[in-house]
């Protein structure tokens, strides 16, 4: 979304109010989209600080946290593969290229002998739920091409963003 606000910033708008005479350089629309990057960056990492603590297990990434929302299913949640490629490409771009390549690495580790993955890794790396998972092996490509991007034209870039349904 930062990407997009950045890239349409400068460009005329309708404005805020009923006008008629079409697109205009209005300054509440260049003051908006200043508060709105301004405000976005610290929300982002909170956001990814919060998913750190509450998400995150040595690198893997659950998609929600059952003891906090119980889903009245039996059984334990396994980490989600799509959401540890997506957490990939969520901290390649805030200059934490390290951190991201190690959980993408890490996250090689996990595939079977075909490099195919499931929905879910389990507690001891059993691959559990819907196998081979199509959603996990589209966001592996979306966080290699990302972070690829990201390794070689440097953090904080904005890099090719995929089509992808979050």
């Amino acid at each position: 979304m930062i990407d997009w606000v950045c890239g349409i910033w400068d460009q005329p708008d309708e404005g805020i109010w009923e006008t008629r005479g079409g697109r205009k350089d209005f300054t509440y629309g260049w003051f908006q989209t200043w508060v709105a990057v301004d405000r976005a960056d610290p929300m982002w990492i909170s956001t990814l600080e919060a998913m750190d603590r509450e998400l995150v297990s040595d690198s893997l990434i659950y998609r929600y946290n059952p003891a906090a929302s119980p889903d009245g299913l039996a059984g334990d949640e396994g980490t989600f593969s799509l959401c540890t490629f997506w957490y990939v490409e969520a901290l390649a771009p805030r200059r934490a290229l390290d951190e991201a390549r190690l959980t993408f690495e890490k996250m090689h580790t996990y595939a079977n002998h075909l490099g195919l993955y499931s929905e879910e890794i389990g507690s001891t790396g059993e691959q559990l739920g819907n196998f081979p998972q199509a959603f996990s092996h589209l966001a592996l490509i979306s966080a290699a091409i990302n972070l690829d991007y990201q390794l070689d034209h440097g953090a904080g870039m904005a890099g090719p963003v995929l089509s992808r349904a979050r």
